[in-house]
């Protein structure tokens, strides 16, 4: 017999659909009828009701009803066998006592329940476990409601056919009423399924969820923060110290990182060809570090586990001891200077850069002591004073370490003394500098670091002693100098000695006038050009050297003869030789007297402080140059600069080069600077700033003095008309001592000063005719000089217009024109490309000046001449006017044009020649670069852009990869450097051109202008570009984070770029403000203040920024702008904070403490010492009964913040020119 007799196929004469059951016959249930799932759902649907429980409540008949359902159910159900059914009744009976048991256990559930349910909603939140529980609990109690027929729960009333239809699984699919087959009246359904898309937030919709109230509870005794804290101490975070020594002091760890997962090319490609991705884990691809356990460190058993630790070298100190960690990066890095150190420990630049690093990896290290009864604050304050401490402890240690391989380092010594600056007194420092000194006097490195010690040292700073010590070195250099001259040695080792020697010369004067003693400064200047411009011509048996000379000189200095800048100066020269000692030469008016200007300021009435502000501003803008014979008489014996005062800063050069940057130094002092703008050559290039040494020039003020935010302590040729004048000798008397080239970069100079003067005098009319009439003057003493012709056009194009110019250059190309492509010499390419060059740019500028100034004006004209121009260049031949009868046959032309220009560059471009790079600069030119500008913008205007772009970054990255050996007297370094920079200015101006047409390319300018900020950030070109290629300083400009990283990395961060971007912060700063209110911060106006205060904080802390001017004064004027709102005690507080910072790091600049007396005067804190009686009677608590006694009054004195200032000023003997003594005098009522 069959195990299933309903599939047997036994003969008996039975239906095969028919079960035996206690020996009655019964028909076949229907569903084994059934050939598919249809079948089954249509017999369900046709012979048996459908049920659906809910527990909602239900009267006695709809009971009874349902009973009768079963009951006609049990009879539809289908028997298997007898012993089959007593197994199902045995099942149910134990079901029904698990249903029971359950349901008990649920109804107490539901009493406990409801009796916390006002406890419960105390907590926001519940874990996920418990909501685990509860949704199991549920699900159990919604599958018990179909089989569980005794539970007394509540019924929902019958749901009608058409219902379940619409919410059934089947027709939750079908989307038409026709589909579903039901009326209108039941024409929708419930969605009881959650909408998975509530995973994707955070959590559900707030109105939708309940709001509790979070009471935390804690023992009695402790507070919230120490309960607190002691759940945070028992569950730490990952990165919490506790967790990490944990982690360090783990055994067998096994580190995962980038370079340990590596997997080999093979193995990720093999990957690719299996069926299947391999669960298995290969430990042989891994690298690990386990601590391996072989060796036995404690075989006797007598060490303890932490002297086991020890050999073993795990673990750490103890959990008293203040514990230093690291994370795995710095880690890395630190094995890796290890490593590195151990192989070659004689590189130098790897010992400074790991004695460097410890700044980074000690960075995130808090030092903190446990004194509880101590302020938080101090303790934090005291934690960064034991942390700088330690810093300077292991960067000494790495040091001694350092110099023990390296004992002749010059560079290693100095970086001991200047960690050692904090821990040895000044005069043991000093020693040992005058002692490495000694070792080393021809180092002209080691002298500006030993310049630099003693200027910034607070301790011992004097302005008496600093210029001693500048006197000092430079009589050294130059008795070194004089040795190598007479000797003959290399032209480069002289000329390195000559710029050691200006540069030192350079950072002494900028001292000077900083500290307040500008005629010192420019008397410095007019004796250097005076010994080496106006010597006379000695003739005769003998040599003189510079010693013989000085000894000449001296009586004519002190006679007060006219000097070099003076009207009707001849030179001492000229002066020796007729024996002429007395000064002959008329006087310059020099405007408004200094009685009247300064009565006129005492006659204010103004307070006593602001009086004394006034004055002494007043006083060193008049009183710039020193005192002249034939003045009234000076009332300040320091305005006599005799010739003992700059004897020691005098120095003879042998080479031309070395002359003339001592006059651009001295120009660049009185204000006079070269500028570049679009399109023209590049003038302040980066090349040109490190041989230079632009960047060691630490200005107190924003260049150019457009930006007003700081109180102007110094005065410039746009404020003062006696510095105009004063320029305008220099210039005139000293280029002609000059040859070529330096001849005509001078009078270049000096036509765009006079243009400056004409533009800051509103155009006058006068100026204007003398100007013109200067040019006219110069072009007839070289009528073939070319560059002086262009500078002609450019000064008419400023004064005059587009049209006077341009007839300028077509008249002049029309007569001297050569092929450019067809000059064999460096200098005859330069000089045939100038006036088209010139002509080009015209063009460019004025289509750009129609664009800007939306002037309704057809540009056809410009662009046809600029594109005749181009072609003209390329097609060779002398030039010819463009007309409209050649007009058209340009397009003949163009493809001829372009092929003689690619091919001039590929020939060039692959072997750059050297140029004499020492004299042409800052003006330098090359031959690569004036043909690639031409060819450029002839693609720009014949293919694209697009086709310019990637042809200039192709020429950009073919010399760049010629670059190496950098060096500041490495000629050929500094002509690739150069031509690479001014390829990406032509790229630079191509974008901004274009971004001036269409909005869309602005992205494209500033990506390439972040490019190019990386790549040259010496540029004073690039660092200018700042503010005009992003004017929006907020977190999402791209321009503006890129630059922010760029301060904040000490290889790439210099003193222009930071006077870029604070000057960018500080116009952003400015817009925001009210006109009407300018006293009122708005937020935005605040954000920005903030940003740029915290930049200034950072910055004082970097070692080539700290001994900055301009970044102090800025953060002095930040601190007084956010204080405005404090209280006056409190903001004078901090005021006086930041300037005891300040003097620490730049003791010599006045400009320090006449702004700090300015934003206290402004808070109503600068006021004078007063006195104050004491009162020894009183009504308050325990005064003396004096009723009776005659006691003498008693005054106690309170220090006043001028006489602090000033007292500041004259211990370090910086210039006071109006003491407090004078001042009470001047206000004394007569």
């Amino acid at each position: 017999m069959s195990l299933f007799p309903a599939y047997s196929n036994d003969s008996s004469g039975k239906s095969p659909l028919t079960i035996e059951h206690s020996g009655q016959n019964h028909q076949a249930p229907s569903w084994l009828n059934n050939t598919s799932f249809k079948d089954f759902q249509d017999n369900v649907n046709r012979k048996q009701p459908i049920e659906i429980s809910s527990d909602s409540d239900e009267d006695q008949n709809s009971k009874k009803e349902r009973k009768e359902k079963r009951k006609d159910k049990e009879k539809n159900s289908v028997v298997i066998s007898s012993s089959d059914s007593e197994r199902e009744e045995k099942l149910k009976k134990k079901k029904s006592k698990q249903r029971r048991s359950r349901s008990k256990s649920r109804e107490r559930y539901r009493s406990r329940r409801s009796r916390s349910k006002s406890r419960k909603r105390r907590f926001r939140s519940r874990s996920r476990s418990s909501g685990q529980k509860r949704s199991h609990k549920r699900h159990s109690r919604s599958r018990s409601k179909s089989t569980d027929h005794t539970r007394h729960r509540k019924r929902s009333p019958e749901t009608n056919r058409e219902e379940i239809i619409a919410n059934s699984k089947f027709s939750s699919k079908k989307v038409f009423i026709e589909e579903v087959g039901v009326s209108l009246a039941n024409a929708f359904r419930e969605d009881r399924k959650g909408d998975r898309t509530n995973f994707a937030g955070t959590g559900l919709y707030a109105k939708d969820v309940a709001k509790y109230k979070t009471k935390l509870k804690y023992p009695l005794g402790k507070t919230k923060k120490q309960y607190m804290r002691k759940l945070i101490d028992e569950n730490p975070r990952f990165h919490h110290k506790s967790y990490i020594k944990q982690v360090l002091k783990a055994k067998n760890v096994v580190k995962f990182n980038t370079e340990s997962i590596l997997r080999s090319n093979d193995d990720i490609n093999s990957d690719f060809f299996k069926p299947y991705l391999s669960l298995n884990f290969h430990e042989n691809k891994i690298k690990t570090e386990i601590i391996e356990e072989d060796k036995e460190y404690n075989p006797l058993g007598i060490y303890s586990a932490a002297t086991e630790n020890y050999l073993k070298g795990v673990g750490g100190l103890e959990e008293k001891e203040a514990e230093v960690f690291e994370n795995d990066e710095i880690q890395e890095k630190r094995m890796e200077y290890n490593t590195k150190l151990r192989e070659s420990p004689g590189n130098v630049d790897l010992w400074i850069e790991f004695i460097d690093f410890q700044d980074e990896a000690l960075k995130e290290t808090v030092f903190q002591l446990n004194d509880e009864k101590e302020p938080k604050k101090l303790r934090r304050k005291n934690g960064e004073i034991l942390r700088a401490k330690a810093l300077t402890e292991r960067k000494l240690a790495i040091c001694k370490s350092a110099i023990e391989k390296n004992t002749r380092s010059i560079d290693l010594a100095v970086k001991r003394l200047e960690l050692s600056r904090d821990l040895f007194d000044s005069k043991t420092l000093d020693q040992q500098w005058k002692e490495l000194i000694f070792v080393y006097p021809e180092n002209v490195g080691l002298w500006k670091r030993y310049l630099l010690f003693v200027q910034t040292h607070y301790i011992r700073f004097s302005i008496p002693d600093t210029i001693k010590a500048y006197k000092g070195c430079i009589l050294k250099l130059r008795n070194q100098l004089e040795k190598s001259v007479d000797d003959c040695d290399d032209p480069i080792k002289i000329l390195e000695i000559e710029h050691g020697i200006i540069d030192i010369i350079e950072s002494a004067v900028l001292m000077l006038v900083q500290s307040g003693h500008s005629e010192k400064a420019v008397a410095v200047y007019q004796g250097l050009l005076e010994l080496n411009l106006f010597s006379p011509d000695f003739q005769g048996p003998g040599d003189y050297n510079v010693e013989d000379k000085l000894s000449l000189f001296e009586p004519i200095w002190d006679s007060g003869v006219n000097k070099v800048g003076q009207a009707g100066a001849r030179g001492w020269g000229k002066e020796l030789q007729e024996r002429i000692g007395e000064g002959r030469g008329e006087m310059e008016e020099l405007g408004i007297r200094k009685e009247e200007w300064e009565e006129k300021m005492l006659e204010a009435g103004s307070e006593k402080g602001k009086t004394w502000i006034q004055l002494e501003i007043g006083r060193e803008q008049e009183h710039f140059f020193p005192w002249r014979k034939g003045e009234e008489e000076a009332e300040d014996p320091e305005r006599i600069v005799e010739f003992d005062t700059i004897n020691g800063f005098l120095a003879q050069f042998s080479r031309e080069e070395s002359k003339f940057r001592v006059l651009l130094s001295f120009l660049k002092l009185l204000g006079v600077e070269d500028r570049n703008e679009e399109f023209c050559n590049l003038v302040n290039s980066g090349a040109g700033a490190l041989y230079l040494n632009t960047p060691a020039f630490y200005r107190q003020d924003f260049a150019g003095g457009d930006l007003q935010v700081l109180q102007a302590i110094l005065p410039t040729f746009k404020t003062q008309e006696s510095l105009a004048i004063f320029t305008h000798f220099i210039l005139a008397q000293t280029y002609d001592k000059f040859s070529e080239p330096f001849r005509t970069k001078i009078m270049s100079l000096w036509l765009d000063f006079e243009c400056e003067v004409v533009k800051n005098s509103s155009g006058d009319k006068s100026l204007k005719k003398g100007l013109k009439k200067l040019v006219k003057s110069l072009l007839k003493e070289d009528r073939n000089n070319i560059e002086l012709v262009v500078k002609y056009a450019e000064v008419e194009y400023q004064l005059t217009g587009y049209q006077a110019a341009q007839s300028i250059v077509e008249t002049s190309l029309t007569a001297s024109s050569k092929p450019v492509l067809d000059q064999k010499y460096e200098e005859n390419i330069v000089a045939s490309s100038l006036l088209f060059r010139a002509g080009v740019e015209l063009e460019l500028r004025e289509i750009c000046r129609l664009k800007v100034e939306n002037i309704e004006a057809d540009d056809s004209i410009n662009k046809d001449r600029l594109q005749w121009l181009l072609i003209q260049v390329g097609s060779g031949g002398t030039f010819k006017p463009m007309s409209e009868d050649n007009k058209m046959s340009m397009l003949a032309l163009v493809d001829s044009a372009r092929g003689n220009f690619e091919r001039w560059i590929s020939e060039k471009v692959e072997n750059p020649k050297n140029i004499n790079f020492f004299k042409l600069a800052p003006n330098v030119k090359h031959s690569l670069v004036e043909v690639i500008f031409l060819y450029a913008w002839l693609v720009r205007f014949t293919s694209g852009y697009q086709d310019s772009l990637i042809s200039l970054n192709g020429f950009s990255k073919q010399v760049a990869s010629r670059i190496k050996n950098a060096g500041r007297f490495v000629e050929e370094y500094l002509t690739l450097k150069f031509i690479q920079e001014s390829i990406d200015k032509i790229c630079y101006d191509l974008l901004w051109y274009e971004s001036l047409h269409d909005i869309k390319m602005r992205q494209n300018l500033r990506s390439y202008y972040i490019t190019c900020l990386q790549n040259h950030p010496n540029s004073g070109y690039f660092l200018s570009k700042l503010g005009a290629v992003e004017g929006s300083t907020s977190v999402v400009s791209s321009v503006w984070r890129e630059v922010c990283k760029m301060v904040q990395n000490k290889s790439l961060v210099n003193y222009q770029l930071v006077e870029q971007v604070s000057r960018v912060g500080l116009t952003k700063f400015i817009k925001v403000l009210d006109p009407d209110n300018p006293g009122e911060l708005p937020s935005v106006g605040l954000g920005f203040l903030n940003k740029l205060h915290n930049l200034l904080e950072f910055l004082t802390n970097l070692p080539t920024i700290k001994h900055s001017p301009l970044v102090w004064r800025l953060l002095l004027w930040t601190t007084s702008v956010l204080n405005s709102a404090a209280h006056s005690t409190e903001a004078s507080e901090s005021l006086k904070t930041v300037l005891y910072r300040a003097i620490q790091d730049v003791p010599w600049c006045k400009g320090l403490y006449l702004d700090t007396a300015l934003y206290l005067d402004k808070i109503g804190e600068l006021y004078t010492t007063t006195k104050q009686e004491i009162v020894l009677g009183g009504e308050y608590e325990g005064a003396d009964d004096v009723e009776d006694e005659v006691v003498e009054p008693k005054f106690e004195e309170i220090p006043g913040t001028l006489e602090h200032v000033t007292e500041l000023m004259v211990e370090k003997d910086l210039r006071v020119r109006l003491p407090l003594q004078e001042l009470d005098v001047l206000l004394d009522p007569v």
